[in-house]
């Protein structure tokens, strides 16, 4: 039944669309199919689209000869519909047209099976001329690969060019041009992890307002201000990700660390919040300061008071490697000889760091006031992890300068390229 208006030739054929910001979804036991090319080809003629979407139970297992799989379904969703020739549908489809709302981690799926496939996958960029922030970031957990076709647990990230190897971990990945994507599968500590970094107001400020916007025609500029990259002998010539003035990064943990660097210099403070990562996947932040630089790491609370033996601000002691850093549980950090800070990002309880001791906290641990200490969405063992807001990693340098430290760094980041090959691949 359409509503009052509504033309059945405008109803698109797109199966489902992940959503841009704070947002959750997990889909399971679903199977997208579409009439086959001929058909398709021959309807289209009509020049008009005819689409019809049925939702019907369904218990015998299917076998797709083109994508592959054989899987027990709970609920079958079938799509058949003819294309005009401009019109690009597909089983999910990613927004990618805003530098301003965009992805954490917010989507998985499980038992995802095809029938004639058609297009799977489709970033979808109305604007169409550029790689916007969300484009570059999208990300998705294919718990039992399925939806991949590698039937293994895998890490699903953008595809762009202009993305760099960002989401291209090792030899391993496999590059799919319908989305454009990558597929990464997910072993030993791999997952992944998401943060927002505010370094500087005169560009943090204008997100949405001059900067940054949300697919505004024209649109507002939304240059690299710097980039983030994995650290590995992999990935030493690569530029890495695009950092812009919306300082949202999302991405593959679990390896070596993620190297920031930004073009106008070291700033003197950087402010690391929404945190969303599994403490079994370790993140390890790394920036280089000019050599003897004095840096103080505090984790910041939001609304925090001290009582019943809750600690609030945490500032991190140093330790003697950065092997110590990611074995810690958080609060402490390593600073090289040449300069090179190295951190362990966790999601923290949003209004406490300790009781007394400090929290390296599980999806179960008990928080305040009978909540857990850090949220989390959950489903068909599909766990997505929910960012908190106010509470904050803050990192200050001493250092001579305005916003930005007036020394230069070493032209190293400090990747041991004889041990650290790829992601997280050392020699045998």
């Amino acid at each position: 039944v359409l509503p009052p208006a509504a033309d059945l030739t405008s109803i698109k054929g797109d199966g489902f669309f992940w959503y841009d910001t704070n947002q959750a979804h997990i889909i399971s036991n679903i199977t997208s199919a579409a009439v086959d090319t001929a058909q398709m080809n021959m309807i289209s003629m009509i020049h008009h689209l005819i689409v019809a979407v049925e939702m019907t139970r369904r218990q015998d297992a299917l076998r797709d000869p083109l994508c592959g799989g054989t899987l027990l379904l709970q609920w079958f969703l079938f799509i058949s519909f003819s294309l005009d020739s401009a019109a690009v549908f597909s089983f999910i489809s990613f927004l990618a047209h805003s530098d301003q709302f965009v992805p954490e981690i917010m989507q998985g799926t499980r038992n995802i099976s095809y029938e004639k496939c058609g297009r799977r996958f489709y970033l979808r960029n109305y604007r169409g001329d550029f790689t916007t922030v969300s484009g570059r970031t999208q990300n998705w957990i294919d718990a039992d690969g399925t939806a991949s076709g590698l039937n293994v647990p895998t890490i699903i990230g953008s595809g762009y060019s202009e993305a760099g190897l960002w989401w291209a971990a090792g030899d391993e990945t496999v590059h799919d041009d319908q989305g454009p994507l990558e597929f990464v599968p997910q072993f030993k500590e791999r997952g992944l992890a998401h943060i927002h970094v505010d370094w500087d107001v005169a560009y943090n400020s204008q997100v949405g307002q001059s900067a940054c916007g949300n697919g505004e025609r024209p649109a507002y500029p939304c240059p690299a201000l710097g980039y983030i990259k994995h650290k590995g002998a992999r990935f030493a010539g690569d530029l890495g990700l695009p950092v812009t003035a919306n300082g949202d990064i999302v991405g593959l943990a679990g390896g070596f660390g993620w190297y920031l660097e930004f073009l106008d210099g070291v700033p003197k403070e950087i402010l690391v919040d929404r945190v969303e990562v599994d403490k079994d996947t370790p993140l390890l932040l790394q920036i280089a300061y000019p050599p003897g630089t004095v840096v103080t790491t505090t984790y910041e609370p939001a609304y925090c008071s001290y009582y019943d033996s809750y600690v609030c601000d945490w500032e991190f002691s140093s330790v003697a490697s950065v092997d110590q850093v990611r074995q810690s549980p958080g609060n402490v950090f390593h600073m090289s000889d040449n300069g090179l800070l190295t951190i362990r990002v966790i999601m923290s309880p949003q209004t406490f760091s300790g009781k007394p001791d400090w929290y390296l906290p599980d999806w179960d641990t008990p928080g305040k006031n009978d909540n857990f200490a850090i949220d989390s969405f959950s489903r068909e063992d599909i766990i997505i992890p929910l960012s908190s807001y106010h509470n904050q990693l803050a990192i200050r340098a001493e250092c001579a300068g305005g916003t930005y430290c007036n020394t230069g760094i070493d032209s190293s980041p400090g990747t041991d390229l004889e041990r650290e090959i790829h992601f997280d691949v050392c020699p045998d």
